[in-house]
């Protein structure tokens, strides 16, 4: 079973929440179609309630983890 964690976000088309993967029992940040339910991405934490920014102008989401890593992704 999967165990959600309370770090989320959302957005006008999506929701953002961090919980482990059943497939791959890490702990993960999805990003989820509201109208279709549709896993759209999926990134690997290292943390568990890393800090995260969704920016919709430039469609990227920045990661911030141990304090100091930094990483961006693409929402497409």
């Amino acid at each position: 079973s999967s165990t959600r964690f309370t770090n989320s976000q959302q957005t006008k088309e999506h929701k953002f929440l961090t919980t482990r993967d059943d497939e791959t029992g890490l702990k993960s940040l999805f990003m989820i179609n509201k109208s279709s339910g549709e896993v759209i991405k999926k990134i690997e934490l290292v943390e568990k309630n890393p800090g995260y920014v969704v920016d919709v102008v430039d469609n990227v989401i920045f990661l911030t983890e141990k304090d100091k890593l930094i990483r961006a992704y693409s929402m497409d």
